[in-house]
């Protein structure tokens, strides 16, 4: 038996491969794996930090698990990149990114969670509800997809003794971020940039138009 991963990337995995089918119920079940990726992206991020109770952790509320997000972060919307440069020659080691659950993809939750109910009407195949809802499926895969692409599970911090703190997501031995340079003894400059949209490396060609 194949299991159910519970990660944010799983459930979108799922959701693309349901819009695929072409089907309307496969409309509906990407509907609802959107919904708990959303969530889950969330939660990851708050799951990441030290200092948020158990409860929080574990809420299921878009709006109530964003907005303890932001309690801590302060960040809104914006994106972060951390370019690891190498101090004598200036030549770029790495670059991470903070990629956020924006607020246009909680109000796309909240939308999602109009589909997780029976429907109240019959509609013909013929009906464009049907094509609006694949249109708006698959733009709310397309950012959950950026929002989910970052590897820094948060900002940049000081913690307690005034030390940078921060927490880099390594997703696998398949496509582990390459982190050789944080080796004992070894010697890099962080860049710290912050941008209103996704970073020019972090989309895809076919979310660039």
């Amino acid at each position: 038996m194949v299991s159910y991963g519970m990660t944010a990337g799983h459930y979108l995995a799922r959701a693309r491969l349901r819009l695929a089918e072409g089907t309307h119920e496969g409309l509906f079940y990407a509907a609802f794996e959107l919904r708990c990726g959303i969530e889950s992206r969330l939660r990851e991020y708050l799951r990441a930090l030290d200092n948020v109770s158990e409860k929080k952790r574990n809420g299921w509320k878009v709006a109530q698990l964003a907005s303890d997000l932001e309690a801590v972060f302060g960040m809104g919307d914006r994106y972060v990149e951390i370019g690891v440069l190498d101090p004598d020659t200036g030549r770029l080691l790495r670059a991470f990114y903070y990629t956020p659950v924006t607020g246009a993809l909680r109000q796309a939750a909240e939308r999602l969670g109009d589909y997780l109910h029976a429907m109240k009407r019959y509609r013909l195949d013929a009906d464009p509800y049907w094509a609006e809802m694949q249109t708006f499926l698959v733009q709310v895969a397309d950012d959950l997809s950026v929002a989910t692409r970052g590897t820094l599970m948060g900002p940049p911090m000081l913690d307690e003794r005034r030390q940078l703190k921060m927490t880099i997501e390594v997703p696998g031995s398949d496509g582990a971020p390459d982190i050789s340079f944080a080796r004992p003894g070894t010697k890099a400059v962080l860049g710290v940039r912050y941008h209103d949209a996704p970073p020019e490396g972090l989309i895809a060609p076919s979310e660039s138009g």
